[in-house]
């Protein structure tokens, strides 16, 4: 994953990104303001993507050691990130211009 997809999913879960004096990488974490390393930071969004997808339905699928996620009204298959976006799309809570690509793309199926 590229670190602008990290800082994008960071940002859209609310962390603001803050360099310390001594020139760290933080992240500020919302609700608490506490400043973690972005990789702890990304590890709390990963968990609660994972727990969304759970809850919405989805399934975890490994295919060749890579990790799927299934989306229940097509069967069609994606990575974890993707699959958060598909859902936040069909929820309503998609980042801006997300949302159409994503109708776009449903229109193909």
């Amino acid at each position: 994953m590229s670190e602008g997809e990290v800082a994008r999913r960071l940002r859209y879960a609310g962390y603001v990104f803050e360099r310390s004096r001594a020139g760290k990488h933080f992240w500020v974490e919302p609700g608490t303001g506490t400043r973690v390393p972005e990789d702890r930071a990304f590890a709390r969004v990963r968990e609660e993507e994972t727990r969304l997808l759970i809850e919405a339905g989805w399934e975890r699928v490994e295919i060749g050691g890579d990790a799927y996620w299934c989306r229940p009204d097509t069967g069609r298959l994606y990575p974890r990130g993707p699959a958060v976006d598909v859902l936040r799309a069909q929820q309503g809570k998609a980042p801006l211009g997300l949302t159409e690509a994503i109708r776009d793309d449903d229109t193909n199926v």
